[in-house]
């Protein structure tokens, strides 16, 4: 599997990404267990945005939580993978308190946006869990598609070499 790297330029493993996110985070109790990621190849895009939402939430733990120990764990099953960062520090009340833009944009909004599913859980005194989940997409000869299918249908229409579906500007 290590091979499909090369094939896909810019594509990185899941294990690697998590690594490479965690690593500015020395300071915090921290606990990896990525192996199970490391033959998880992530689009490029999807790479990117997940190096950056784990950042952002082990930030979140250095600045809020008091955490006395952190867990990020990667896993993936078949094309699924999956990524949760835990911690057992201050936690909050979901149904009270307001996402900062941290979680709401550069982790939820990100994600989703990139056909990525976000779950956060927290209790006040026991913590918060993130977890980001993904599918692995393989698309070697379509790698500039939007992700989102609404967009690519209009582009598409477009490009019809017959000229059957021609509109008027």
């Amino acid at each position: 599997m290590t091979g499909r790297r090369k094939d896909r330029p810019g594509a990185r493993d899941l294990a690697s990404v998590v690594r490479c996110a965690a690593a500015p985070f020395t300071d915090l109790p921290l606990t990896l267990n990525v192996e199970l990621g490391d033959q998880v190849n992530l689009d490029p895009a999807v790479s990117t945005a997940l190096a950056r939402a784990v950042a952002t939430v082990l930030h979140n733990v250095r600045v809020h939580a008091d955490a006395q120990s952190v867990v990020v764990h990667a896993d993936s099953v078949g094309q699924q993978w999956e990524v949760t960062v835990r911690d057992d520090g201050r936690g909050f009340d979901p149904r009270v308190t307001v996402l900062g833009y941290g979680l709401s944009e550069q982790v939820q909004a990100t994600m989703i946006e990139l056909g990525c599913r976000v779950r956060i859980e927290s209790a006040v005194g026991e913590g918060t869990t993130v977890t980001m989940a993904g599918s692995v997409q393989v698309s070697p000869c379509l790698p500039d598609l939007p992700a989102r299918p609404r967009e690519v249908v209009p582009s598409l229409q477009g490009s019809d070499p017959v000229g059957s579906r021609r509109t008027s500007g």
